[in-house]
């Protein structure tokens, strides 16, 4: 919570899931006051962190604040009620993007080596259609990130984040599971490089709003539309999507 006394700022309460905390110098923060939204600076040094980890073993720090001092308030100039959710999903979309070609380039470079039964795993049917639903997920969700890319640098980049993350949560667990599966056993390793791709997809899914949270406030959006501007309000990204 944010609160003023005099023209003193103090901060109460806890910052959770800072992705990299224990390394960051300073903190900043979006919250509510007196019905206005302002961006807070929080030096880090001042205060107390536990450390944690996230599935891909990332440093995701939790800072308590027990009336501490900000270096600098401002009122927010951004128009969404909760930007940094809205880029951070964008960013994390873009990563999962990245990871998933990653995982599926490897993929297919080790079916291309390892013989099995006299030939190389490519030579498989089924081996072959795994790999081009896994190739077809990581076509969606490029293209869904590079959509909300486009449409933040000219305005409110809501809706299209919000697509592209339910793309990317949903597209993260068939990607990690095809990369393992060509890979067998080895790839679950931890001398092998695949986990550093795959974990990193199962743990970015969850962060900056999982499937579940974005699906339901891109329903809830469709919904308030109506039925006969669903699909025109979808497509054109005019759906006002509540964060």
């Amino acid at each position: 919570t944010l609160q003023k006394s005099g023209d003193v700022w103090h901060l109460n309460g806890e910052l959770a899931h800072v992705p990299w905390g224990r390394h960051c110098k300073h903190l900043v923060a979006q919250l509510p006051h007196a019905g206005e939204m302002f961006v807070v600076l929080i030096k880090a040094d001042d205060l107390e962190i536990r450390h944690n980890v996230n599935l891909a073993r990332e440093p995701r720090d939790t800072f308590l604040l027990c009336d501490a001092r900000p270096v600098q308030v401002s009122r927010s100039p951004l128009v969404q009620p909760d930007p940094i959710r809205v880029y951070g999903a964008l960013m994390r979309a873009a990563q999962t993007a990245g990871a998933a070609r990653r995982t599926i380039d490897q993929a297919v470079r080790y079916a291309g080596e390892r013989i099995q039964f006299g030939r190389p795993l490519a030579k498989f049917q089924a081996v072959q259609q795994q790999i081009a639903m896994a190739v077809s997920e990581v076509a969606a969700i490029t293209a869904a990130a590079e959509y909300a890319s486009e449409v933040a640098a000219s305005g409110d980049p809501t809706c299209a984040v919000a697509i592209a993350k339910i793309t990317a949560a949903e597209a993260a667990g068939k990607v990690s599971a095809v990369g393992h599966a060509v890979h067998g056993a080895i790839g679950y390793t931890a001398e092998h490089s695949l986990h550093h791709a795959t974990q990193r997809l199962l743990a970015w899914r969850s962060e900056f709003g999982n499937l579940r949270w974005w699906s339901e406030r891109l329903g809830m959006a469709i919904c308030a539309r109506g039925a006969d501007q669903a699909w025109n309000s979808l497509i054109d990204g005019e759906l006002e999507v509540l964060t």
